[in-house]
C-alpha cells in the first residue's frame, strides 16, 4: 500500500511519475530514505514511482526503482480515492 503525495507529472519518455509515501524495502526514484550516514534504506519515506498508461489513461504497468536493468512490471494495479 502507498499514499499518493502529489499530482502525477509526465517525463520525456511519456511515463507518469507520482510521488508516494510508503514503507517499502525497495528504493524508488528520488527516494528520501537514502543509504548514507543517518539515513535508512528501508522504512517510511517518500519517492517517485513511474507508470505507463493505456489509451484511456489507465495505468497498466509500473516501475518502482531506477536500475540499469529495470523494466516496467505488469501486475494488477488498484487505485482508490478517499
Amino acid at each position: 500500500m502507498m499514499i499518493v503525495a502529489e499530482a502525477a507529472t509526465i517525463d520525456p519518455s511519456g511515463a507518469y511519475g507520482v510521488r508516494i509515501y510508503d514503507a517499502s524495502a525497495a528504493p524508488h526514484f528520488l527516494d528520501t530514505r537514502g543509504d548514507g550516514v543517518g539515513q535508512f534504506p528501508t522504512g517510511v519515506g517518500s519517492g517517485v514511482i513511474k507508470f505507463q498508461v493505456d489509451g484511456a489513461g489507465r495505468p497498466i504497468v509500473f516501475l518502482f526503482a531506477p536500475r540499469a536493468s529495470a523494466e516496467f512490471s505488469c501486475l494488477p494495479i488498484a487505485i482508490a480515492c478517499v
